[in-house]
């Protein structure tokens, strides 16, 4: 499998919107892009938003729910973000609230997740346990 692997922070973006730094290869090659997301001023859910609206045919994933500073309105701008662009999902690693979890899922279906482990950062038994406890309502469409 390919998939690029984008890292704001890391690789020194001015952000994951303004800097466009994979758009030739994504737009050619249609690869799944994981950003790491959350990184206030390069990679919240509302610029990764942008990102999966200029790629409509690419799948993006934004790590961590779309949110690290667990504060504000990083969970409310994640919801917002997979609302808007049906080509975004998340990934489970470090959520911080189970809740947010259980409400994606409702909201976005079991294709708005992808169960991650954040290895090494956080305990794999964990996070995969996290997904499997999950409360989630089935609507009569499912």
């Amino acid at each position: 499998m390919q998939a690029l692997f984008l890292h704001p922070w890391e690789e020194t973006f001015a952000s994951i919107c303004s800097d466009r730094p994979a758009d030739g290869v994504c737009r050619e090659r249609k690869l799944p892009v994981l950003v790491m997301s959350g990184f206030p001023w390069l990679s919240e859910a509302l610029q990764v938003r942008k990102l999966a609206a200029r790629w409509p045919a690419v799948p993006i994933v934004m790590s961590n729910g779309g949110q690290i500073n667990i504060s504000g309105l990083g969970q409310a701008d994640a919801t917002l973000a997979l609302a808007a662009c049906p080509n975004l999902y998340i990934d489970t690693a470090g959520i911080y609230r189970q809740d947010f979890i259980e409400e994606t899922v409702e909201l976005s279906g079991l294709s708005g997740c992808c169960s991650a482990a954040g290895r090494p950062y956080f305990d794999q038994r964990y996070e995969i346990k996290r997904v499997q406890v999950a409360k989630v309502r089935r609507s009569s469409a499912s």
